[in-house]
């Protein structure tokens, strides 16, 4: 339990010292080593290498690549893991992940006011708005009439 505690806590100072700024407001030395380039193109691709890591584990182990189960033999894999991952995260990010983002951008900008038009059509305060103007009868003129189906003919939304 003790430590869990002291591992969070830890990891909350470390954040801490990257996040402060220096004496002039600018961003510490954490933060500017940080957005050096190796550092900014591994967390670009850290998600492809965080779904590579278990496979990568696990074929190791199923065919027997590895080193021996020792502690320099652990770290050995772990290096042997993150080298072969990046390179494979790499490959992932510039043929997979990159084009389906360029694709997600394409195709938002045309989606985007549908998917609202229906998202707020189907907000419950709306939605109850819209069913009771449209059970709810209108006077016109000296006759009580159902109201209009459509909306803005009657001067709705």
């Amino acid at each position: 339990m003790f430590a869990d505690t002291a591992f969070a806590a830890f990891g909350g100072a470390v954040i801490l010292f990257v996040a402060l700024a220096n004496r002039e407001g600018g961003p510490g030395r954490a933060a500017r080593v940080l957005e050096l380039l190796p550092f900014r193109y591994v967390g670009m691709v850290s998600f492809s290498l965080y779904l590579w890591r278990l496979p990568l584990f696990w074929f190791m182990f199923k065919t027997g690549l590895h080193f021996p189960a020792t502690t320099a033999g652990y770290w050995l894999n772990v290096v042997c893991v993150i080298v072969i991952g990046t390179a494979l995260a790499s490959i992932t990010y510039h043929f997979v992940e990159k084009p389906a983002l360029r694709l997600k951008r394409r195709t938002t900008a045309t989606a985007a006011p549908v998917a609202t038009s229906v998202s707020s059509w189907l907000h419950p305060v709306y939605f109850a708005q819209t069913v009771a103007a449209f059970l709810a009868p209108v006077r016109v003129g000296r006759s009580l009439l159902p109201r209009a189906r459509c909306h803005r003919t009657v001067g709705m939304i």
